[in-house]
């Protein structure tokens, strides 16, 4: 690793009590340049520069950091013929991450150099999820949350966070059977001021939900405003946005991130209101994140905008879009990630108009026919109104679902169908109308139904407001259950069962909840129907209701 978590190094260390004592300088594992050692007795390797020394609780062993190449002769060639302990890895550490122990040894060393490689980073984690978004420092806040939905087995996971400019950190964790667990990235050791992407590795499917506060206050550690999206299950060589704006005061940045070794060639079609595409390229280095500020782009300095950006390698792709509001830099802010492919038909869980919420539903239409869109706003009650839209190729559209007679105070799910694959998202502002706003949030649309859903990030701090809106899709009623998660697993004292009206839209408050939490969403009852999910968090700031508040599509279980 560039450098080692501390941690990962007092992990290291409590493991390192169980080495032989015959062990000499023993690297654990390499991932660039820099190697993790444990050093016992009889040493007799040179004594390299080290870094990070943390002593095992039974006082023979040490484990540090080093990228000094004398520690073990020949240790980084094929011919090393360093003496292993009798059992190259400590058993908890291979039982953790699942890696034979010994493992192969082809060239006389304990392991192979592709097993060192991966050994702390990348052992037997088949599971993978991104987020290319993220922020931390005096301004900005970043926090993750993480879900194990599996009630059964626990999950063992290692987070990779990237500053995109040469600063990588590695942490291990692990969730129990229904657990849950919180990072605060700033708290991680050359993250305390940073951009930053993380790249999640498990050995079981897990949920990781990222949210992002701004404005920070001290003395409660949240912000005026906030963000929140769930991590994308893969990159993709293609990347598609349908929201988007540069008018009057908007912020709007596209966030890219390669987690490729190699350099990654991304071309950006930026499709207008009006049908112009303008196109531009970039170059994004391995291992790196990059921010395109769309604002200083000649002919979209002043315009309604969606992207449509492919690359030669697989990335990752988000958007945030912020605003400044009175006496808040950034007081509105927004943000979401991509969908990979355009598709004929979308589901919006969330959804909510009146005198406090604005709502806009997004089409892009990044092919070369125009498309013929019908929109079916579900409300509570399970009644429908129907619109029908045409969105011309290479275009983006905007509906503002308050004019739309029938909806002008409700809540409203929406199901989208088009002659012809496209992009739909959902944006919400509030209070009020454009000029009075103070914060809003987005969210993609979703091709899937599912009868189970994850939520990784719910927040039951005081003054915060977590929100679960559930879709019925289907043209008969149906239940859902929701069970709670917690670091120790799920809470049965909390589960809820929420009755679910044909082609509806349901809010479900959740209160009296762990600080941090998830939620397991299951279709029940004799006849379960398919169902789509989303959540919000609001918090209250600085005398203002709902000063922050933050939407994410929950994550579907296959």
């Amino acid at each position: 690793m560039t450098t080692t978590s501390r941690a990962l190094l007092a992990l290291l260390a409590s493991l390192a009590a169980a080495v032989p004592a015959a062990a000499r300088v023993t690297r654990i594992g390499v991932s660039g340049g820099s190697d993790v050692f444990r050093r016992g007795p009889g040493t007799d390797g040179a004594a390299g520069s080290s870094t990070d020394p943390a002593i095992s609780a039974e006082g023979p062993y040490v484990v540090f950091a080093s990228t000094a190449l004398n520690l073990v002769s020949g240790a980084n060639t094929a011919s090393d013929s360093a003496a292993p302990p009798p059992d190259s890895l400590d058993d908890q550490w291979a039982t953790l991450f699942g890696i034979a122990s010994p493992p192969a040894a082809p060239d006389g060393d304990r392991q192979t150099s592709a097993a060192q490689e991966n050994a702390v980073t990348n052992p037997a984690l088949p599971f993978k999820r991104y987020l290319a978004e993220g922020a931390t420092g005096a301004f900005f806040a970043t926090r993750l949350s993480l879900a194990n939905p599996d009630g059964a087995n626990p999950a063992n996971v290692v987070l990779t966070f990237d500053s995109g400019s040469g600063t990588t950190r590695t942490l291990p964790l692990s969730l129990v059977a229904g657990g849950t667990a919180f990072v605060d990235v700033g708290t991680i050791s050359g993250f305390e001021s940073s951009d930053v992407s993380t790249t999640i590795e498990s050995d079981r499917l897990i949920v990781v939900d990222r949210m992002m506060e701004w404005g920070i206050d001290p003395a409660t550690g949240h912000g005026y405003g906030s963000s929140m999206e769930t991590s994308a299950a893969a990159p993709s060589t293609t990347w598609f946005l349908a929201e988007g704006s540069t008018v009057l005061g908007f912020d709007l940045y596209y966030l890219l991130q390669n987690p490729q070794p190699t350099i990654a060639n991304v071309t950006v079609r930026y499709l207008l209101s009006s049908g112009t595409v303008i196109t531009r390229n970039y170059s994004m280095a391995p291992h790196s994140r990059t921010t395109i500020y769309l604002n200083v782009i000649p002919g979209i300095e002043e315009t309604d905008v969606s992207g449509d950006i492919s690359a030669n390698v697989p990335i990752i792709v988000e958007r945030s879009m912020y605003r400044n509001a009175p006496g808040q830099y950034y007081g509105v802010g927004t943000a979401s990630r991509g969908v990979t492919a355009p598709a004929t038909r979308w589901f919006l869980a969330e959804g909510a108009t009146g005198t406090w919420f604005d709502l806009f539903v997004l089409f892009a239409n990044p092919g070369a026919t125009e498309a013929h869109i019908t929109a079916e706003y579900a409300k509570e009650d399970g009644t429908v109104v129907t619109r029908n839209y045409v969105v011309g190729a290479h275009t983006r559209f905007s509906v503002y679902v308050d004019s739309i007679p029938g909806l002008t105070d409700t809540s409203v799910a929406t199901t989208v169908t088009s002659t012809v694959p496209i992009v739909v998202e959902r944006a919400m502002y509030w209070p009020g109308t454009f000029f009075n706003y103070y914060e809003g949030h987005t969210s993609v649309g979703t091709t899937d139904t599912a009868q189970r859903w994850v939520i990784a990030g719910g927040d039951g701090d005081p003054g915060t407001y977590t929100f679960v809106l559930l879709a019925n899709t289907d043209n008969r009623p149906g239940q859902a259950e929701l069970r709670i998660m917690s670091p120790s697993g799920f809470v049965p004292s909390l589960r809820r069962l929420v009755n679910l009206p044909p082609n509806s839209r349901t809010t479900v408050s959740l209160s009296g909840m762990p600080p941090h939490y998830g939620v397991l969403v299951t279709s029940s009852g004799p006849s379960p129907v398919e169902l789509v999910v989303e959540s919000a968090v609001y918090r209250d700031f600085g005398g203002l209701l709902w000063a922050s508040g933050a939407n994410a599509v929950a994550t579907p279980l296959p």
